[in-house]
């Protein structure tokens, strides 16, 4: 699974070297953003860099979006839907 390429991979916080076992993450869940994410961050390491990563790989491959029940206890999800809403864009 994931958690064992991560591992496998390494789990360093740089995007270049982050790059193998997000990929690996990504092809373990090419449609399922909750699950990589989770996944992700079940593996260790600085997840941060490969969650940014993740989303967008995922986002743009496949559309997959956040969760609604992770937006909505978001406490900073309202603020953000008013900012991006004045921008003329939006959360999903």
């Amino acid at each position: 699974g994931g958690v064992a390429a991560v591992q496998s991979l390494g789990a360093a916080c740089a995007v270049g070297a982050a790059f193998p076992a997000t990929l690996a993450l990504a092809l373990a869940h090419p449609t399922d953003l909750e699950a990589a994410l989770i996944e992700n961050a079940m593996a260790g390491g600085d997840s941060a860099s490969r969650g940014l990563f993740l989303g967008m790989l995922l986002g743009a491959s496949s559309g997959a979006i956040v969760p609604q029940r992770w937006l909505t206890a978001w406490q900073a999800n309202s603020r953000v839907a008013a900012f991006l809403s004045s921008q003329s864009l939006a959360l999903r």
